[in-house]
């Protein structure tokens, strides 16, 4: 139990903290910067066979992840503006 809390686990697995959660919100981040960023042929098409929300609403849920005021509009920002 004592490995787990260091590391940041509770009993069911979940982060809490610890060694683990700057490593969880690196991947959330660049998770949400390559879904926003990366270039993508067919886009309109692919997304939503794989992406339950709009580009719009990915966006805004990573901007009030970020702490930020959600975006009104989708403009897709450089790629590396967001990474951690």
């Amino acid at each position: 139990m004592a490995i787990l809390q260091q590391l940041g686990l509770n009993e069911q697995g979940k982060i809490t903290g610890g060694t683990l959660m700057p490593l969880a919100n690196l991947a959330i981040n660049n998770s949400f910067n390559n879904l926003l960023g990366y270039p993508t042929r067919n886009k309109q098409e692919l997304w939503p066979k794989f992406i339950s929300v709009s580009g719009i609403e990915l966006a805004r849920i990573f901007d009030k992840w970020k702490g930020r005021t959600p975006r009104v509009s989708y403009k897709v920002r450089d790629h590396f503006d967001d990474a951690m």
